[in-house]
């Protein structure tokens, strides 16, 4: 996902992109180092209230775009399957090549959401957490592939998916394998690594 929103940020009008889940926490982001984790938390919550003021007896979805001005610049917000892309532009309003690369990003994140979806996890106790020292076995496998930097992508989807220092709580899997998974581009390197975590995992809680 990382590697679809740099394409984006080569337009020269586009200050810069990043990716949320329906929950609202970030999937992904390609930004300058302004906008910190506050910042971008204060503009996902604005932005559903302003989604959320649309919504009315006659009309039941949410807008499929949004675009908000501010000085010197706008952000455009576009709906894709259960995730939102926030755009931020130099300009007031996308030009028609912005459009075009928004339009053509939104098919690659639904064709992403729907080869890197996490099958659901079967019920477990809310009591029982999985040790962290579980997942090095999941850190090998994507040390093959991005030597080590493979153990900031587990952290990072550890984070994301609101893992404790203690482990990893049954009901946060699902969030870790999504989180994780949109840390890997590649679709079939995708589909192998998180099916990897699940047999991790399972193991982990059968033990």
């Amino acid at each position: 996902m990382q590697t679809i929103l740099a394409s984006l940020n080569k337009l020269s009008e586009v200050l810069g992109a990043f990716v949320v889940d329906k929950g609202g926490q970030i999937l992904a982001r390609n930004l300058p180092e302004f906008y910190t984790q506050e910042i971008l938390e204060a503009v996902i919550q604005s932005v559903e209230e302003i989604s959320t003021g649309f919504v009315s007896e006659s009309v039941q979805d949410s807008p499929q775009e949004i675009v908000a001005l501010f000085e010197n610049g706008s952000l455009v917000v576009r709906e894709s399957k259960g995730r939102r892309l926030f755009v931020l532009l130099k300009t007031t309003e996308p030009s028609p090549i912005v459009c075009v690369a928004l339009n053509a990003l939104i098919l690659k994140l639904d064709k992403f959401q729907e080869e890197g979806e996490a099958p659901t996890p079967r019920p477990v106790n809310d009591g029982d957490v999985l040790p962290l020292e579980r997942l090095r076995e999941l850190v090998k496998v994507l040390a093959q592939h991005y030597g080590p930097a493979a153990k900031i992508l587990v952290k990072r989807a550890l984070k994301q998916a609101g893992a404790s220092p203690d482990g990893l709580s049954p009901t946060r899997i699902r969030d870790f394998l999504l989180a994780l998974g949109a840390e890997i581009p590649e679709a079939k390197l995708r589909k192998s690594v998180i099916k990897k975590a699940q047999e991790i995992l399972e193991a982990g809680r059968r033990s």
